[in-house]
C-alpha cells in the first residue's frame, strides 16, 4: 500500500529540511542536542541521527538544535517543529530525497524539488536561500487517518547542480492516538 504524501508526512520531512527559514510559531520549548549526533526532544520519543560524518565531510547546514511540540506527536493534533542552525553558503536549488517507513514497512519514497515545495508553502521564504543563521519553523495538523505507530524517515538533501550534501538525517518518530 502506498500512502499519499500529504502535509502530515511532509512535516516529518520538513523537520529535517534545515535549509529553509520559516516564520515563528508560538510553542513551548522541548530542546535537545546530544554530544554524539543523536538528538532526542525533551522527554519525548522523537529522535534524529545525522547520517553523515560531519567531522570529516561537513554538510552545508550545521544543525544546532531541534524542537518538537508535542513530543511525541499525536493524530488529530497540531505538530510544530523548529530547527536552528547555520547555512555555510548560499543555495540556489536543491533536491530532497526521503524514504518513510511505518513499523519497518516502506510506505513512501520520493524525491522533491526543495524550492518547488517551498513555493507551495507561502508562509516560508522562497529560493534562493542565503547563507547565515537559520531558524526554521513549520506546523501542520496530523490527520485522523494516520495510523498510530513508529515511523522512520531517512532524508537527504543535495545541491543542484553540484550534488553537494546540504544535510542528511534519520528521524524516528512515534505517532500516538489522541487518547495515549
Amino acid at each position: 500500500m502506498r500512502m499519499r504524501v500529504d502535509a502530515w508526512m511532509l512535516v516529518l520531512v520538513f523537520a529535517s529540511v534545515p535549509v529553509f527559514t520559516g516564520s515563528g510559531i508560538p510553542y513551548q520549548s522541548n530542546r535537545f542536542l546530544s554530544e554524539h549526533g543523536i538528538f532526542s526532544a525533551g522527554d519525548g520519543k522523537v529522535t534524529w541521527r545525522q547520517c553523515a560524518n560531519e567531522v570529516e565531510d561537513p554538510s552545508l547546514f550545521e544543525l544546532h538544535s531541534i524542537e518538537v511540540v508535542p513530543d511525541p506527536p499525536q493524530r488529530t493534533r497540531r505538530i510544530a517543529v523548529r530547527i536552528r542552525g547555520h547555512l555555510r553558503e548560499d543555495l540556489e536549488e536543491g533536491d530532497v530525497e526521503y524514504t518513510a517507513r511505518y513499523g519497518g514497512l516502506q510506505v513512501v519514497t520520493a524525491q522533491v524539488d526543495g524550492c518547488q515545495k517551498l513555493a507551495e508553502e507561502q508562509s516560508l521564504p522562497q529560493c534562493p536561500i542565503r547563507a547565515g543563521a537559520k531558524d526554521i519553523a513549520y506546523a501542520t495538523d496530523i490527520p485522523w487517518f494516520v495510523p498510530p505507530g513508529q515511523y522512520t524517515v531517512d532524508v537527504e538533501s543535495r545541491t543542484r547542480p553540484g550534488n553537494r550534501r546540504i544535510f542528511c538525517l534519520q528521524i524516528e518518530a512515534p505517532i500516538l492516538s489522541p487518547s495515549a
